[in-house]
């Protein structure tokens, strides 16, 4: 079976990006900063021999899906699956505000635990992994782009390396992000973590 090449590309900024508020379901758009990340990875990306796009249906991810698309002529198919992950309560609080909000939760959390009340870890990987093997099988020999979110790109990669999904914020992810990702029937390897495509020599080969 033919080896899918899977680029797993994190959205531009956004005003709550910048303000660092969570934003988890909630769906602000690009910021211009945002719009201007997004046509930047559609430059890279150009003449690399991208089949399809697929994106989150949350704007930020939708929206940097679109401008790419619309550089390279393809159109962009949206799943809810590839969402980040859902942060319930701490949606559109500052880390600060968090902290003085829920203390518990935000210790947790700096102990690499969930700490909010809306999805777990293991939520989060049971509908993302699927959904981007999915994907894969459906584009065998290919390569694919995938704009998702940087909690959702990370689970990605800790489930490709083998890691503890508490240590996934060790993994950078700035906005608009490469990651190339092989997948071999059931076997992702990680081939390209955080990389500028530019730089690369051998590109996606």
């Amino acid at each position: 079976m033919p080896t899918t090449r899977i680029l797993l590309a994190r959205h531009g900024e956004t005003e709550w990006n910048r303000r660092g508020r969570w934003q988890g379901h909630a769906d602000p758009p690009l910021n211009d900063t945002g719009r201007g990340q997004a046509e930047a990875l559609a430059g890279e990306l150009a003449g690399d021999g991208v089949a399809a796009i697929y994106a989150s249906d949350l704007r930020r991810a939708s929206e940097t899906a679109r401008i790419v698309g619309d550089r390279l002529g393809l159109t962009v198919t949206e799943i809810p699956a590839l969402r980040e992950i859902d942060v319930g309560s701490w949606s559109g609080l500052t880390r600060d505000e968090v902290r003085a909000r829920f203390p518990d939760g935000y210790a947790r959390w700096l102990a690499g635990e969930i700490g909010h009340d809306g999805e777990t870890r293991e939520e989060l990987t049971a509908r993302v992994v699927p959904a981007v093997e999915s994907i894969a099988d459906a584009h065998p020999g290919e390569l694919v782009l995938v704009v998702t979110h940087g909690g959702a790109i990370r689970i990605l990669l800790a489930e490709a390396l083998c890691l503890d999904s508490r240590n996934i914020f060790r993994i950078g992810q700035r906005y608009s992000a490469l990651n190339l990702v092989r997948y071999f029937e059931t076997n992702p390897t990680v081939e390209l973590v955080n990389g500028n495509p530019a730089t690369e020599v051998e590109r996606f080969a």
